[in-house]
């Protein structure tokens, strides 16, 4: 008998208690990634930046706007998803059916 219990087997008290341990867990996961990725374009853009343009430096709030400003300007969609085209999978497998190399396998002949 298989020692893990199914989703569906579960008790719908213990079913919540996890449903609300992941959306902390994931809300906790996005507030540390944001303060260290905002740090970084921070400390990127000061280091960089301000010495070669003669600009002032900017604060982290300043460089987590300038984020996503990118994010709007050159981001391809939602965060997250990512599309896969039909197209580009046939392109893909045509190339390869096109570039693919036949070796022949050795004939070998009884005497």
């Amino acid at each position: 008998m298989c020692k893990h219990r199914n989703w569906h087997d579960q008790p719908l008290g213990l079913k919540i208690l996890k449903i609300i341990g992941m959306v902390i867990l994931g809300i906790l996961a996005l507030t540390a990634f944001a303060l260290v990725f905002g740090y970084i374009v921070m400390f990127l853009w000061n280091y960089t930046i301000t010495p070669i343009f003669s600009l002032k430096a900017i604060s982290y709030w300043q460089a987590v706007a300038l984020v996503v400003l990118a994010k709007i300007l050159f981001g391809k969609g939602p965060v997250g998803k990512h599309h896969k085209h039909k197209h580009g999978k046939q392109c893909h497998k045509h190339f390869h059916d096109k570039h693919k190399t036949h070796i022949p396998e050795e004939e070998t002949e009884e005497n």
